[in-house]
């Protein structure tokens, strides 16, 4: 399977993405996210399993949710599909990363919005000792939650951060780096 390559992601050595976010995968991807349709999730996870290289990475580190967001959806996305990746490639799956405060959903705001909006809202629960990490999430549109869970990863005592997604959305830029 070919993935997407994305372009620089600030603070992560590479990214991938399974899928271009077009209106068969939003669908999907609202199916899973909103509705709670874990299959799907696991079939997010199968598509991702092939971009993964056998023990290529110490450990897949999904993107928190905070903790009252997830009371009131029930689950987290990401660690779904987290999960399943783990069980898949054998690599373990583990919560380091929290999120410190409520942020704004994503998807309503600007790509300037966006990178203020999560500035400073994960923080490490443990530290990692050169770690190589698969940061996964389910879509990425600027790259701005990748890049901050990176960098606090990196702070924490990853030596690398890559970061995999179901898909990417397709920005109408014609630059294929995504930058601030």
């Amino acid at each position: 399977m070919d993935s997407l390559t994305i372009g620089a992601v600030p603070n992560l050595t590479a990214t991938y993405a399974v899928y271009a976010y077009t209106d068969t995968i939003r669908e999907l991807v609202h199916e899973f996210k909103y509705r709670g349709v874990f299959s799907i999730g696991k079939w997010m996870a199968q598509q991702i399993a092939p971009l993964v290289p056998q023990d290529s990475y110490s450990v897949i580190v999904p993107v928190p949710m905070h903790r009252k967001r997830r009371r009131y959806r029930g689950y987290n996305q990401s660690e779904v599909i987290g999960r399943y990746l783990s069980n898949f490639t054998s690599i373990p799956m583990k919560g380091v990363l929290s999120r410190t405060r409520i942020t704004s959903p994503q998807y309503m705001l600007n790509g300037e919005e966006r990178w203020r909006n999560v500035q400073g809202a994960f923080v490490a629960d443990m530290k990692l000792s050169g770690d190589l990490v698969l940061l996964v999430d389910d879509v990425l549109t600027t790259g701005a939650t990748l890049s901050e869970c990176a960098k606090v990863l990196l702070e924490s005592g990853a030596k690398d951060v890559h970061g995999v997604v179901f898909a990417r959305a397709l920005l109408e830029s014609s630059s294929a780096d995504i930058t601030r």
